[in-house]
Formats: structure tokens, C-alpha cells, sequence
């Protein structure tokens, strides 16, 4: 197991999965399919990847680079991302602790459809009940991010211990509400996407530490 583990971190962090992303696809799949490593965001499969932080926090920069190009290139409302949104998370993606897109039935039910290749690789998605917006949450440590599919919801941004008032669960199997991830009174601070929002946003995500890497 010591020898399995210690060739698949030096896999992880060998320098060609940087240019060659169909090993790094391959590596993924390999990983989150093999019961003695498997999915690193879940609470199950915490022990299975100590000995390895390294590979373990590359391995999550790519899961959630996958998370955010699914959710704001396929959950979006036709596939359009107006605003630019994709493109400023991925310049965080370093920084992301646990990500996770949570689908409505809508959404669900048509990407379950149009995306069957890309099943295997969601199986830690979760719901929000209802037909109104899907959402995303982007875990930093200090600050969990909420983001909705449908222009107009503002981004909100909840300090901890409150981000577990909302959140108690990340990785619930019960369905989530949109009314109950949009709870202004305790929210540290809620970002439209309008204006100079990728700047403001920017700054305050600095305030606790969160830059580009």
C-alpha cells in the first residue's frame, strides 16, 4: 500500500501532467475509480491519502478545476457565462479547498442526459431542491463562496463559524435550499456581478489571505 500510494503522488506530481492533460484525465479517473485512494474531497477516503499532501492538494487544484468548468460552462443557462466568472475562479483554483456543485432537478436531469462520459467524475454533486437556480460552493478555509447559475443572484461570501450555519454538511446527500443558501444576515459580504466586481471581489478575497496562485 506504502509503494502504490508513493507511485501514484509521484505520478500526480510528475512535471508532464502539466502539459499533458489526458494523463492527468487518465491519472483522475484511475484514482477516483481505485478503492484504496478514491475521491480526496470526501470524508471517507481522508486516511487513504496521508503521506502524500502534495499529490493530494494537486489532485484537488485539478477536481476543482473540473468543477468549475462544468458548472459555468454547462449548469449556466445555455452554456454562457456572461460575466466572466469561470475565468476569475480559475485563477483561484489553487486556493480551493473543497468544491461542489449542487444541482436542481432541471439541471440534474439534462446533464444527466447530454454528459454521461462525464458521470464517473461528478458522483460528489449535490441538489437543491426546487426548479429556481443551481449553485456552487467554493470552500477557501476561512470563507466558503456561494455562486448561482441564473444572472441576477448575487455571489455570497460566508465567514466561519457562519459558513456552518449555512453549510452545516458540505458534503450532504440531503438536498439544499436556495433560500437557505442566501441568507444575507449572515453573510460576511454579497458581490453582484456588475461593474468593477472582479476587482471588488478580488480585494476581498485578499483581506483573508485568498490570491491568485
Amino acid at each position: 500500500m506504502q509503494d502504490f500510494r508513493a507511485a501514484v503522488g509521484a505520478s500526480i506530481l510528475h512535471p508532464i501532467t502539466t502539459r499533458e492533460l489526458g494523463f492527468q484525465e487518465a491519472l483522475t479517473k484511475l484514482v477516483l475509480h481505485d478503492t484504496r485512494l478514491g475521491d480526496p474531497r470526501l470524508s471517507r477516503n481522508v486516511n487513504n491519502w496521508l503521506g502524500i499532501p502534495e499529490a493530494r492538494q494537486r489532485l484537488l487544484q485539478w477536481l476543482s478545476r473540473t468543477d468549475i468548468n462544468f458548472f459555468f460552462e454547462h449548469v449556466l443557462p445555455d452554456g454562457t457565462d456572461p460575466h466572466g466568472r469561470k475565468a476569475f475562479w480559475l485563477r483561484y483554483v489553487s486556493r480551493v479547498l473543497m468544491s461542489r456543485p449542487l444541482l436542481n432537478r432541471d439541471d440534474e436531469v439534462r446533464l444527466r442526459i447530454t454528459m454521461q462520459s462525464q458521470q464517473e467524475q461528478m458522483g460528489h454533486r449535490g441538489h437543491v431542491r426546487g426548479r429556481g437556480s443551481s449553485a456552487f460552493l467554493l470552500d477557501f478555509g476561512p470563507i466558503v463562496v456561494v455562486e448561482f447559475s441564473h444572472v441576477g443572484n448575487a455571489c455570497y461570501l460566508y465567514e466561519k463559524p457562519n459558513s456552518e450555519k449555512i453549510i452545516p454538511d458540505f458534503w450532504s446527500p440531503e438536498p439544499f435550499t436556495i433560500y437557505g443558501l442566501k441568507n444575507r444576515i449572515l453573510a460576511a459580504e454579497t458581490i453582484g456581478h456588475g461593474g468593477r466586481w472582479q476587482t471588488n471581489l478580488g480585494h476581498l478575497l485578499a483581506r483573508y489571505g485568498i490570491r491568485p496562485g
